[in-house]
């Protein structure tokens, strides 16, 4: 079942269903509440409409969310870092667990996804042939290690006759599947508000890691009717890792522990190690996720250069010392 929702003369967004596994989640609202100002072009419209959405919901299921102020550069953080400010309001407002936040690997196969669909001028959660929860677990660090969630995806495309960027493709899509999805049985706001998140891993009050895809380009027929000149396309994927998940992407740059001190000295990465080890396994990881150095050395103690030619970007760093995972840190080359 899908849901079209036109936005303008010149815009349509289409979202479909995320997978479902299990049945928890947050109040349904009664009646779909329309977008407030229609088009996102600036913060101030942004925050206008997920307040006056805020306003509505209250009416009609009679709770108390409070309003939101945006944060003043929200044009200038990256789409992780937007989606994980509204979702942390959306969930804890409604007193439901955070989500941890996002993970590169989560990031990795949404970003596939969303790429796929484009290319492929494809749209549904099926469409290559596979599921949400299948792919997830292609992944060996996220096969290896979630709980059963509710919902593990969400789609949206929004499409233009014209072939200028989209401006808060993710915005539109957050507010969509929150408050106008009343057309897809409220599927989507379920994804978002899923509650059997089971809190045993990384910060207490806290579960939940999730990845943000969008692909941009044309033109795009997908699902629709008709082709259009420029489609934007995000993929929202969600998991609840398991006990044992290493976390990378909530930790400083260039920290220090007992036994290790990262940091970057203008040309390598370098790593002192005050312990001794027998074996001691280093790999390095970018933003997407992707393992782009590892190599195991032995009877290690003092300093190790990473000398490989990284380009300037974040990184994390990931250390097993005698075959047990004990150190992971983001590091910043310029």
């Amino acid at each position: 079942m899908k849901a079209k929702i036109y936005t303008s003369l010149f815009f349509i967004a289409l979202v479909h269903l995320p997978i479902i596994a299990q049945t928890p989640y947050y109040k349904d609202l009664t009646a779909n509440i329309v977008q407030t100002p229609s088009v996102l072009g600036a913060v101030s419209d942004i925050q206008s409409a997920f307040n006056n959405a805020r306003t509505k919901e209250n009416q009609q299921l009679g709770t108390s969310l409070p309003q939101l102020t945006f944060p003043a550069n929200w044009g200038s953080l990256a789409l992780g870092e937007r989606a994980a400010w509204i979702l942390k309001k959306e969930r804890s407002d409604r007193g439901l667990l955070s989500f941890t936040g996002t993970d590169p690997n989560v990031v990795s196969v949404a970003q596939s996804y969303a790429d796929y669909l484009l290319k492929n001028n494809k749209f549904g959660h099926n469409a290559d042939g596979s599921t949400p929860q299948a792919r997830l677990n292609q992944n060996a660090v996220i096969g290896k290690c979630n709980d059963p969630v509710y919902a593990y995806e969400n789609l949206f495309v929004k499409v233009s006759s014209a072939t200028a960027d989209i401006l808060y493709e993710l915005e539109y899509g957050i507010y969509t599947w929150l408050y106008n999805d009343a057309g897809s049985a409220w599927g989507h706001r379920r994804c978002l508000l899923q509650t059997n998140f089971t809190d045993n891993s990384g910060a207490t009050g806290e579960e939940g890691l999730f990845g943000i895809g969008v692909a941009s380009g044309g033109p795009y027929k997908g699902d629709f009717s008709q082709s259009w000149n420029y489609a934007e396309i995000v993929v929202f994927n969600v998991i609840d890792p398991c006990a044992s998940w290493v976390y990378t992407t909530d930790i400083e740059v260039a920290s220090k522990s007992d036994n290790y001190n990262l940091y970057y000295d203008g040309s390598k990465i370098q790593l002192d190690i005050a312990l001794l080890a027998n074996t001691m396994d280093v790999e390095v990881f970018n933003m997407l996720g992707e393992n782009v150095y590892i190599n195991r050395y032995d009877h290690v103690q003092g300093r190790i250069a990473i000398d490989d030619a990284f380009k300037p970007g974040i990184y994390i760093v990931r250390v097993s010392a005698n075959n047990q995972s004990s150190y992971s840190r983001k590091i910043a080359v310029n």
